[in-house]
């Protein structure tokens, strides 16, 4: 239905009254139920389009988040914490790939208090999202059919999906489907259904060969190995019993125009409300793994079962599992980030548990553990949490040190990125060694996170210089420059 919105944000630090006039939007958007599971809870989850007055799409930037019209409200209902689905959000962002971004938002419909949601991006194709090219009806030859795509494991049916011709090792018979995304099920052309399939047809033909690891012919020719990796290790960092059956996504961008592969990404990460605790899914405690649970309400494809039977992706994923233990996967810096969660929203938790009353009581998820009865304990409880399933995974990851390579984990590589003058007056000049000539953007942003300047990274192979101009009006202080190339993500600080 169509509805009136209005969004107040005062700046950081400052406080919102429902009484002040909106001003970060105020407009009309479409509004519906969304999800699956969540929806049957009490605190329901919505998708929102912001359109004007004649109900045409309009983008728009909110809470310093990239304009675009698709959005989301992310019910907590089912997180206690507030911080299972945007901490293995970050993490995938930290590792140099997209990831949705969100801000926490109290929601009040039809004068009614609804509790804390996320405000977030929508998993779509765009320049600031999901950065594939867009694929066009005509688009049905050669380099052009070639991407870009988006499928997913997810619920399906006959009219949405198409059935792989494998099954996992070791659950023979099990089906598969993959699901279309993008182009969505009515929009995409049987040419470009017929590129797709036969794409994953090829490369899980490979997979399952006897020359599956052969490093130029084998699987690597077509999965970014990296994704991968750092796909399956969010998912069982959080021991995410949807990660690797329900809401998981895959990317294939258009291939190069000298014919060679643009590989199949995984991600963006999803779906993290059944994850960060123990329920009863086989495993009360915490451990082990998920990636291997194949045959369930909706069929997962067992590729990192084959996967891990090449020594060389197990040493990659057990050395980027270590360098990213010394990193954004420490216990302090992943407390740290708890934390800021709670002092985001500290004072609207207690709003939020006094109008659904279900702080104490079971609240959707099977859990082993007797409900937590305040906030602060259901908090301290997600950090004991991930304390034994870190404990867990670092004596328990595939690989080893000794053995690692890295010779799929170099896609990871930061390319040449210098900016200057630092300090800057009323220009910034970027220069990026685009190896790959992959397309990109680059955002500047102050320090509460609001974009103040976009440019486009040109699609063109070697060094480029992109010219930020027009600051001379910036206040004084700290800003970051978020480069993103491909689904890769690289940041630099800069000072005016």
């Amino acid at each position: 239905v169509i509805v009136d919105m209005g969004i107040i944000y005062n700046g950081e630090g400052n406080r919102n009254h429902i009484v002040d006039p909106f001003n970060e939007y105020n407009g009309k958007v479409g509004i519906e139920y969304r999800g699956n599971y969540s929806l049957g809870l009490p605190q329901k989850p919505y998708s929102i389009e912001l359109v004007d007055d004649l109900g045409i799409s309009v983008n728009q930037e909110i809470l310093g988040m990239p304009a675009e019209n698709d959005w989301l409200l992310l019910a907590n209902y089912n997180d206690k914490s507030f911080a299972r689905n945007v901490l293995p959000y970050h993490l995938f962002e930290q590792m140099g790939h997209y990831a949705v971004r969100s801000r926490y938002v109290d929601v009040v419909i039809d004068d009614e208090y609804q509790g804390i949601y996320l405000l977030a991006e929508k998993i779509k194709r765009d320049s600031n999202r999901v950065d594939i090219s867009q694929l066009d009806p005509l688009e049905i030859t050669g380099q052009d059919a070639t991407g870009g795509y988006i499928v997913k494991i997810d619920y399906w049916d006959n009219s949405n999906s198409w059935p792989s011709t494998f099954s996992p090792i070791g659950s023979p018979g099990l089906d598969i489907h993959f699901v279309y995304y993008y182009p969505k099920p009515d929009e995409i052309v049987p040419e470009q259904q017929t590129y797709i399939q036969n794409f994953m047809q090829e490369f899980e033909t490979v997979l399952y060969s006897n020359y599956f690891d052969n490093t130029v012919f084998g699987y690597r020719r077509y999965i970014s190995v990296p994704s991968f990796i750092d796909y399956f290790i969010v998912n069982e960092f959080a021991r995410n019993v949807d990660g690797f059956k329900k809401s998981r996504f895959f990317s294939k961008d258009k291939d190069h125009a000298d014919g060679s592969y643009r590989k199949l990404k995984a991600g963006p990460v999803w779906d993290f409300d059944w994850a960060l605790k123990d329920i009863d899914w086989g495993s009360e405690d915490g451990s082990n793994f998920m990636y291997d649970e194949v045959d369930q309400d909706v069929n997962a494809p067992g590729w990192y079962i084959r996967l891990l039977q090449d020594p060389i992706f197990a040493d990659e994923l057990h050395c980027r599992y270590a360098n990213l233990r010394n990193s954004v996967m420490s216990l302090p810096y992943l407390f740290a980030r708890i934390d800021s969660v709670a002092n985001v929203v500290n004072e609207s938790q207690a709003w939020h548990y006094t109008t659904w009353g279900h702080m104490g009581s079971a609240s959707g998820t099977p859990e082993v553990q007797a409900p937590s009865q305040t906030y602060a304990e259901e908090v301290q409880r997600l950090k004991d949490w991930i304390t034994r399933r870190i404990a867990w995974l670092d004596a328990n990851m595939p690989g080893s040190l000794s053995g690692c390579t890295f010779i799929g984990l170099n896609e990871l590589a930061e390319p040449e990125i210098d900016v200057y003058p630092n300090p800057f007056g009323s220009q910034l000049i970027v220069t990026i060694d685009n190896t790959n000539g992959e397309s990109g953007t680059i955002v500047l942003k102050d320090a509460t996170g609001r974009i103040v300047k976009t440019s486009q990274l040109p699609i063109t192979v070697g060094t480029q210089e992109i010219l930020l101009s027009g600051l001379e009006s910036l206040s004084s202080g700290v800003y970051l420059i978020e480069i993103s190339i491909g689904e890769r993500m690289f940041t630099k600080k800069v000072i005016h």
